[in-house]
Order: structure tokens, then C-alpha cells, then sequence
């Protein structure tokens, strides 16, 4: 993979294009590697002089992931955030054959088996389902909500888990969720859908994509600001 020194840093970068996009843009995946999202094929003398450019910035957020510590290992009385609500995880052992799982206002509690050898990998299996889950939900409630509000409707939707998008919306119509967008809190997760579902009228991001967002959503600079500001921390969330 490609790479650049910046101040004694090594970065690795990698070159994704995107016609629909107006503008570059460069997505910091970890400390050492970096995305540049262009509407054009860069050369390599272009890529590394925007990167050069962006020098600051790239080694501020680099600096700033790097003295984020990683969270804990989860286990019993552990918080992982829920639509921007901390939830404590409560592990109880049960006579039972399954695992049961209840979402309440300040807990997430996990009935389980007793002869079950709950590690850490399981836990965290059973975790990442329920946010799967949670995000089918309430991803697909509140996309009927706004499809009507904006006069929309996506061919379809799909859950994932991308490295470096919370959303994006296909030239056939596709919407497409990053499943982590659950932990957020719920203005947060309406402004990512009225995003994508602006772009079912206006596939870019020009100044009238923009004003179509800020007719739903008139604080989405706030939202967008939040979501860079925690994208890291959430990402590190059932990570091991």
C-alpha cells in the first residue's frame, strides 16, 4: 500500500472514486491509514500534495486517536451506549436454554444459561446482534417517517458495517446504514437519514443538497460536527 511521511509519521493511503461527489475528501480510518475519496483518478504527485496540504489537520485527528485510550473489555457492569443513552450491562445466569436479552432505560440485560461458558468473543457476538437488531428497528421506522416527510422512497435498505461511512445511497436507489449509527442519540440518527434520503433527489453534496437537508434538519451542522467529534469512539465499541 501506498504511503507518506508526515512529520516522522508514516501513513498509508488508498485512493476510493466516487463520480457522484463533488468535492475530495479525506476519512482517516486509523493512526496509520487514510482514505481520499475523490470524483476524480488522482495521480499519485496529486494525492500526496493534498495530503501535504491537509498535514495539520491529518496530525491533529491522528494525535487525537492516538491518546484516546481503547475502552475496556466489556463484561458485567459495563456501559455501552444506546440511541446516546449510557446502558449498564447486567449479566445474570439462569436455568434457561437461551439467552434473553432486555433493553431497559439504564440497563441492557443478558439472561443466559448457567452451563453456558459466556466469554468474552460470545458476549460480544450476542452484543453486536442486538445492535443489528436495535438499528434494522429503528432504522427502518424512521425511514418511513422521513420518506413520507421528504416525498421519497429508497428501492431498499441494508444494514452494515463500513470502516469509514455512517451512511450512503447508491445510483439505483439503495440505502445503506452503518449499524454503530444506533449508538448515537436519536437526533443524530435522523439527521444521517434525511442525509441519505436527500440524496435520492440530489445524488452530491452542492449547496442545494444542503439546503434540502437543513429544510428537515436546521441543526445538521451540529449533527455532522457531533459525528466527527465521536466517530472514533464509536468505532472502538465491541472492537478487541
Amino acid at each position: 500500500m501506498p504511503n507518506i511521511i508526515l512529520q516522522n509519521h508514516r501513513l498509508t493511503y488508498s485512493l476510493a472514486v466516487d463520480k457522484r461527489r463533488t468535492s475530495i475528501q479525506i476519512a482517516l480510518i486509523n493512526a496509520d491509514e487514510v482514505i481520499i475519496k475523490s470524483p476524480l483518478n488522482l495521480s499519485t504527485a496529486k494525492i500526496k500534495s493534498y495530503l501535504l496540504a491537509h498535514a495539520d489537520w491529518l496530525l491533529e485527528r491522528i494525535k487525537f486517536m492516538q491518546q484516546t485510550p481503547s475502552p475496556a473489555p466489556l463484561s458485567h457492569g459495563s456501559q455501552i451506549p444506546v440511541l446516546g443513552q449510557p446502558r449498564t450491562i447486567t449479566l445474570i445466569p439462569r436455568q434457561i436454554k437461551k439467552i434473553e436479552l432486555s433493553l431497559l432505560p439504564e440497563q441492557v440485560i443478558i439472561r443466559y444459561p448457567s452451563t453456558l461458558d459466556l466469554t468474552k468473543e460470545y458476549l460480544y457476538k450476542v452484543l453486536t446482534n442486538f445492535y443489528l437488531k436495535l438499528a434494522i428497528d429503528t432504522l427502518q421506522q424512521k425511514t418511513d417517517h422521513w420518506c413520507n416527510l421528504i416525498g421519497v422512497k429508497p428501492l431498499r435498505l441494508s444494514i452494515r458495517d463500513p470502516k469509514t461511512r455512517w451512511g450512503s445511497c447508491s445510483s439505483r436507489g439503495t440505502i445503506s446504514y452503518n449499524w454503530r449509527i444506533v449508538m448515537a442519540p436519536e437526533h443524530i440518527i435522523d439527521y444521517l437519514v434525511v442525509h441519505e434520503l436527500c440524496h435520492l433527489k440530489i445524488p452530491n453534496h452542492s449547496v442545494l443538497f444542503w439546503q434540502q437537508v437543513h429544510q428537515h434538519i436546521p441543526h445538521y451542522k451540529e449533527c455532522r460536527k457531533w459525528l466527527s467529534n465521536n466517530a472514533g469512539l464509536l468505532s472502538k465499541v465491541l472492537k478487541y
